[in-house]
């Protein structure tokens, strides 16, 4: 029987799946993170812009 037809292969190949899918997973939330930080980091705007704002077309 060769490797690639064995049942144990499609384990193999379900874990890998799983552990890719994972490791973008931990990027994916690493990045948001970083964004979130960031954009709660920079206020270089002046306090007072965007407190009157004309919501009315």
């Amino acid at each position: 029987m060769d490797p690639i037809s064995s049942p144990a292969s499609g384990s193999v190949l379900e874990y890998a799946s799983i552990t890719v899918m994972k490791k973008q997973q931990q990027q994916e939330q690493q990045t948001v993170t970083e964004l979130v930080s960031s954009v709660a980091q920079s206020s270089s705007n002046p306090a007072h812009l965007g407190q009157n704002v004309d919501v009315r077309a």
